[in-house]
């Protein structure tokens, strides 16, 4: 992993979340039993509705980013990008689309930049460099391994290069899954928690609180840990 990266965001957001849930739903229990089922609800209603007004406006018409031209919904709420990708799963001809219809510049979402912050480091020129040889030595036993075959599944061997790529540019070792050409069991539970990626990388609010959960020992579980 490069010097000095470290892609974690605060810990103690999730915890946070889920303490202001569970104070929400320890407040309408209370409201239950001290006034009615009605009445607390009519109460949690109100209170709901004036929050969601709220930050809607804010973001609307008081965000920094209010003047950069988006659709409707992506300027309001992340769920507008989630509803659109389980209709379409096409991302890239959304954001194709979106880009003819507003220009070079379009507002995906409320905030992107401090989503993409922490990983700015690991990216860098400097970073990069080191990064080159052992990306080159994959390459080209990529090209060494697909020369030898009479035909190539190209997704198979991608994911098989992306792997091995990733750790050596990470852990300075690779998987050794394009000498061998043999799955590597990370593979499998990349493939089986795509449907969570996705999602969290939508609204990384949620990946928080489920990671903040305990997992399983089920493939997702180890993919998420």
């Amino acid at each position: 992993m490069p010097p000095g990266f470290l892609p974690t965001l605060s810990s103690s957001f999730s915890p946070l979340l889920w303490r202001l849930l569970g104070l929400y739903l320890v407040i309408y229990t209370v409201l239950i039993f001290t006034t009615s089922l009605f009445q607390a609800t009519l109460i949690a209603t109100s209170f709901n509705t004036t929050l969601l007004l709220s930050i809607g406006s804010h973001r609307i018409f008081f965000h920094r980013l209010c003047h950069f031209p988006r659709p409707f919904g992506a300027s309001i709420s992340r769920f507008w990008l989630l509803y659109k990708l389980h209709k379409r799963h096409d991302r890239f001809r959304l954001q194709e689309s979106l880009h003819k219809r507003y220009g070079p510049i379009v507002r995906f979402g409320v905030s992107h930049h401090a989503r993409s912050k922490p990983w700015h480091r690991a990216f860098n020129g400097t970073n990069l460099l080191l990064a080159f040889p052992r990306v080159n030595k994959c390459i080209t036993l990529f090209i060494s391994q697909t020369k030898e075959k009479k035909t190539v599944d190209m997704n198979l061997w991608g994911l098989y290069l992306a792997f091995d790529v990733i750790g050596e540019a990470a852990y300075e070792r690779g998987f050794g899954i394009m000498e061998t050409g043999i799955p590597h069991p990370a593979c499998e539970m990349q493939r089986n928690a795509m449907g969570f990626f996705e999602v969290a990388l939508i609204l990384p609010w949620w990946e928080r609180m489920v990671m903040s959960l305990p997992q399983d020992a089920s493939t997702l579980g180890r993919a998420m840990r």
